[in-house]
């Protein structure tokens, strides 16, 4: 998960004190040893990794901080350049690849940031168009590519304009990374239903590290409980209270946030937008969830998933809708949705 702050108002001015950045670095490298274990990353898979020399790490370091506004300190700097990209190799690219084959896929990145997800589509072989609307990051992910002797192709764009920056081109794959959350309604359901209409039939549509409305804890924005169960007018009013203390600051010194601000911050998303857009997500076929992948492919992870609150908390939102699948119902929502 990426804990820079891309595209939230006044956020080149916020900084981690320095324990919880401490204590973030921290948290993050365990994930990354753990994701490493994953078995589904094959040998294949790991063969065609690519690592940057020394200096072309520094190269790509410096044109980070020095290109991209969002990058106030360390912890930044380690979400721009690695922060997703152990979890994107280990974690995401062997559960996409195990639904689609990579290799030669053509697949529409929503959400491509600084581009850690589009390289490590491309290294497999993916053939990948990336947008964003911050075009500082789409340049350091240009850079990123050019420095690890790939190709991708960056557009700037609003997921929820698809129609006008892609108009008739089709894909193998559609892939929101960890960008629907920071949309508002309207947005999102637009960007849901203009990005199905670019699957080619038999194709696949996947949301990835989505927070779920429905969870108690909020891991993403204000890192509280119960904040994605609250209304937009009750969330900004309460927010001063949250844990997470750059949110809440900023939350207090704007006074006039409105609803567009507050989503680009993060909001829950749920099966609900899914039944509004597809009309019933109980007919939606399903492919795949990443957490229950993961369960099955590393054993750290499975060992986890037996004995946490974590999948307590799961067993008891499943049995109150058991028609609907079973990925809705995890912390983030990352699915894979076949087009027929």
């Amino acid at each position: 998960m990426s804990f820079s702050l891309k595209h939230i108002p006044g956020s080149q001015d916020l900084c981690w004190s320095s324990d919880m950045l401490s204590k973030l670095i921290d948290k993050q490298h365990l994930r990354r040893r753990v994701y490493k274990c994953n078995l589904a990353a094959t040998p294949l898979i790991r063969s065609r990794f690519r690592t940057l020399d020394p200096e072309r790490s520094a190269e790509l370091s410096n044109y980070t901080r020095t290109h991209y506004s969002n990058v106030t300190d360390e912890g930044d700097l380690d979400a721009a350049l690695a922060g997703a990209l152990v979890e994107d190799r280990y974690a995401n690219v062997p559960w996409l690849n195990a639904a689609l084959p990579l290799d030669g896929a053509r697949i529409l990145e929503l959400g491509c940031g600084t581009g850690e997800s589009t390289l490590a589509l491309a290294e497999q072989g993916a053939i990948v168009t990336g947008v964003d609307i911050d075009n500082d990051a789409l340049q350091v992910g240009r850079e990123r590519l050019r420095l690890h002797d790939l190709n991708a192709e960056f557009l700037t764009g609003n997921a929820a304009n698809l129609d006008t920056t892609l108009k008739t081109r089709t894909f193998d794959a559609v892939i929101f990374f960890a960008s629907l959350e920071h949309m508002t309604h309207s947005e999102r359901c637009g960007a849901m239903t203009q990005s199905w209409s670019l699957v080619r039939p038999g194709g696949i549509w996947s949301v990835i590290e989505a927070p779920n409305r429905l969870w108690f804890w909020d891991g993403h924005t204000s890192m509280s409980n119960f904040y994605n169960w609250l209304p937009d007018s009750v969330a900004w009013q309460w927010a001063k209270h949250a844990q997470r203390e750059a949110f809440a600051d900023a939350i207090e010194s704007d006074k006039a946030i409105n609803d567009v601000q507050l989503a680009r911050w993060g909001r829950g998303v749920s099966f609900h937008e899914f039944d509004i857009v597809f009309d019933d997500v109980r007919a939606l076929d399903v492919v795949s969830d990443k957490t229950g992948f993961l369960r099955r492919s590393n054993p750290f992870m499975m060992a986890h998933g037996l004995v946490s609150r974590t999948r307590k908390y799961e067993r008891f939102l499943e049995r109150l809708e058991p028609d609907i699948h079973a990925g809705f119902f995890r912390q983030y929502l990352d699915l894979i949705i076949r087009k027929p």
